[in-house]
């Protein structure tokens, strides 16, 4: 009689894994013949179920109950890895193992082909009405869900159909703008009058504006802060303004502030009456070590408590103990009610939870800075000549030639971490300081203005906490991993990276690129880890990982070691950060966590001998919105992944 084979590994709890698999074989066998005709059998996954595929015959079985298993999905078995097994896991296989990764799936095939149908509808109101209003209203919504791709489409549709109108420059400009695209954003507005006869209008130029900021080109949108008075006689707004102070904020820079201000006073326009431009003046400026001139604001009716605490740190950091104490008060006979984070009830519920946990950010701030005042924490001494952050010798603005690590550190010796995407700085400093004197540590920022809070944060730790093994980067990630190739970092740290619109989209970070560049930079043993609430994400990334991993670069070294690329299980002293504390107030709690290893160059060649063995990956060929053929009706296997195979679900 046949004889049923259940095989089980026991390989830890992880999230909603699949709870059951059995390998069935085809035909009564004998022993001799048992272990080829288990080979035959496969676990696939299809709508979420488990299945055994066989080779002819086929036969439905009951449904199995294991909790807390992991199937043993193929026969490759890899010796070392410390004794361990290692296997290279499928496409398929990844996206099986959370349900929260399986939803997310849904949610982005659900996405993409709504997307086509509403470019198909668009299309075919605009053609039938000879209006542009259908497809001028689908390229706005691709802009809001920053599908770059479906918007340019449209917008092609809609000249092929009847000229583009003011609506459809404001909706590709946005999307351009979303998606990160600024230079072909300035030429549609470049080209919109000699090209379609359309003159940009305020909506366009803010647009635009935030995307010029937004990639430190102060000076140019300035420019086109002109040329739209001079040139079109538009007027700025106030969020216009607001706009361009803010840009001067991110980027920290006082002097670009006062010039906004000089250019906003030219052409008739008072911005200081609107409490946001206020705040973005004064933030600019005391980030910028300009403290004297931004107390001049602090008399004005519409500076609010953000922008006095903000004041405020920058004063005790410098030794302005008057501006400091003057600022501080400022700030609590201000409260938080000026501020605008008030839940008004007109406010979505996730913008309200995000008041919250700000006001709690500011009081937080407050005590710290009391306790400077007051005595109780003492500030170690700014570095002779230093009047801002950006003075300071331990923060790196790039573009640089390289870095010399040796200055940098006072015991280069130490093993080195990097933190990359570091934000506000609170997850490396904290990690840092309780390293002292076992670690030096570089945190990675493109932002300016979080490098400048990282700083901050640094400093008001006082002199007895403050980690003098911390060094603050500002810049492109990449670029600060080709300085630090060959510079043999033990760990590389990734903690809330942005997910972007879209999971293949060419302006990902995280892409093959990057974590070959990462590979370039650790030391052998070394590991890259990442840290994500996203669960999709978190599976693309690990995937990226899976296949490097075939090249023989890295490999999993997650429990229960046999290679799993993704797990929910997060270490309990990994520490915690701002973004960690704004999902846990959002009641966010499952957190993504990968870690890969460098391999020796033994274990890189067991790898590859195991990529050779096993089976070929399963992925569907990766493909964004970006770059999709205008395929509405495609049932091809790039569009809707890998082609069904008959199964036996169990």
């Amino acid at each position: 009689k046949a004889t049923v084979s259940v095989l089980y590994c026991i390989m830890g709890k992880m999230g909603k894994v699949p709870r059951g698999a059995a390998f069935v074989p085809v035909k009564p066998v004998k022993k001799k013949e048992a272990a080829e005709e288990d080979a035959k059998a496969k676990v696939v996954f299809f709508g979420g179920k488990k299945a055994v595929m066989f080779g002819k015959k086929e036969e439905k079985k009951e449904k199995l109950e294991f909790a807390n298993v992991i199937p043993v999905f193929n026969k490759v078995k890899t010796k070392g890895f410390d004794g361990r097994r290692y296997r290279m896991w499928k496409y398929s296989e990844v996206m099986q193992l959370d349900g929260d990764i399986r939803k997310g799936l849904k949610d982005e095939e659900k996405r993409k082909n709504k997307s086509k149908n509403v470019l198909k509808r668009a299309s075919n109101d605009a053609q039938k009405y000879g209006e542009a209003g259908p497809l001028n209203k689908a390229i706005s919504d691709y802009g809001s869900e920053k599908q770059l791709g479906y918007a340019l489409r449209a917008l092609e549709r809609l000249e092929q159909i009847t000229t583009p109108t003011v609506y459809s420059l404001s909706g590709i400009v946005n999307a351009c703008v979303r998606c990160g695209d600024v230079p072909a954003a300035l030429q549609y507005v470049t080209d919109s009058e000699e090209k379609w006869g359309v003159t940009p209008n305020e909506v366009v130029m803010t647009a635009l504006m935030k995307g010029l900021c937004g990639d430190g080109m102060q000076k140019e949108a300035t420019t086109q802060l002109l040329k739209m008075h001079d040139k079109w006689k538009i007027m700025p707004n106030d969020r216009m303004a607001a706009t361009l102070l803010r840009g001067c904020m991110r980027n920290t820079d006082g002097r670009s502030v006062q010039l906004t201000m000089a250019k906003l006073d030219e052409i008739c326009f008072d911005a200081r009456h609107n409490t946001s431009s206020v705040e973005y003046l004064i933030k600019a400026m005391s980030s910028d070590g300009m403290v004297k001139e931004a107390a001049k604001y602090l008399i004005s009716n519409h500076v609010n408590q953000a922008a006095c605490v903000a004041l405020a740190t920058s004063c005790v950091i410098l030794g302005e103990t008057d501006l400091a104490k003057a600022a501080l008060a400022s700030a609590k006979d201000t409260g938080t009610s000026s501020l605008g984070f008030k839940d008004t009830g007109n406010r979505s519920v996730s913008a309200a939870m995000f008041n919250r946990l700000r006001d709690r950010e500011v009081a937080a701030e407050i005590e710290r800075l009391d306790n400077v005042l007051l005595g109780v924490t003492e500030l170690s001494p700014l570095p002779k000549g230093v009047t801002k952050y950006k003075d300071d010798p331990r923060v790196i603005m790039l573009p640089q030639k390289q870095l010399d690590l040796k200055a940098l550190f006072k015991n280069p010796s130490l093993p080195l971490r990097v933190e990359v995407c570091s934000g506000h700085g609170e997850w490396v400093v904290e990690r840092a300081a309780s390293e002292r004197d076992k670690a030096n540590w570089i945190g990675v920022e493109i932002r300016p203005d979080r490098v400048y809070h990282a700083w901050t944060r640094r400093k008001l730790l006082g002199a007895e906490m403050e980690p003098d093994n911390l060094v603050l980067v500002c810049g492109d990630a990449r670029e600060a991993l080709r300085l630090l190739c060959g510079a043999n970092v033990q760990d590389l740290f990734i903690n809330y990276p942005e997910p972007p619109g879209w999971m293949d989209s060419k302006y990902n970070l995280l892409d093959d690129d990057f974590f070959t560049s990462v590979h370039g930079t650790l030391v052998t043993g070394g590991a890259v880890t990442m840290m994500s609430d996203h669960a999709l994400y978190s599976a693309f990334t690990a995937l990226k990982l899976v296949k490097l991993s075939r090249d023989g670069l890295y490999y999993s070294s997650l429990p229960p070691g046999n290679g799993i690329p993704i797990s929910t299980d997060v270490p309990s002293d990994y520490g915690s950060s701002y973004f960690d504390r704004m999902w846990l107030n959002g009641k966010k709690n499952k957190r993504f966590f990968i870690h890969y290893v460098k391999p020796t160059d033994a274990i890189s060649q067991q790898l590859k001998n195991t990529n050779a063995a096993g089976a070929d990956d399963d992925a569907p060929e990766a493909r964004s919105d970006d770059d999709d053929e205008d395929t509405e009706d495609s049932e091809d296997e790039g569009e809707r992944g890998p082609k069904r195979r008959k199964v036996v679900y169990v």
